[in-house]
């Protein structure tokens, strides 16, 4: 058997697989989460251009080619494996862990009650996320009251 076809199968499976990392992207992460993910079929079809370099280099375009020729397949070969970067890119991007809610958006540390991320300086992106604390309104009777102050009125003065 040759080995053309065989990456030409593999190429084919390349492309279904790209569908299968924007659907998983999405399953695990949200539209939002995954747009790198929704690159992959792009990158798919970028990397058939080494495809198409394999094919030329097997029937034997290569073997004395003329500058027309080299041009061409160093552009195929660089459109290729940027394709591939990209397919790749795609899948790590959909297979990454999802971020629990109550860390940061960026780098996953978890915040607990801080407003802004000492990892990586990022601020918490929505108040209402799992793991803030929301400030109570102030009432008429805390007038006076130092904010820091826990004690209630009856637990003044007592120790």
């Amino acid at each position: 058997m040759r080995i053309g076809p065989i990456i030409g199968l593999l190429w084919i499976a390349l492309t279904i697989a790209s569908f299968a990392a924007v659907l998983v992207g999405v399953r695990r992460h949200g539209v939002k989460g995954a747009r790198m993910a929704l690159f992959g079929p792009l990158g798919a079809i970028a990397s058939a251009a080494l495809v198409v370099a394999w094919i030329g280099f097997m029937e034997g375009a290569y073997r004395s080619p003329s500058t027309k020729a080299l041009v061409a397949l160093v552009g195929l070969l660089i459109v290729g494996l940027a394709g591939a970067y990209v397919l790749f890119a795609a899948w790590r991007d959909a297979m990454r862990e999802p971020i629990p809610p109550g860390h940061c958006k960026k780098c996953g540390y978890d915040l607990k009650e801080l407003a802004k991320c000492p990892e990586c300086g990022a601020d918490r992106p929505d108040p209402s996320d799992k793991g803030t604390t929301a400030e109570k309104p102030a009432s008429a009777g805390d007038a006076g009251r130092d904010p820091g102050d826990d004690k209630g009125p009856g637990e003044i003065g007592s120790r």
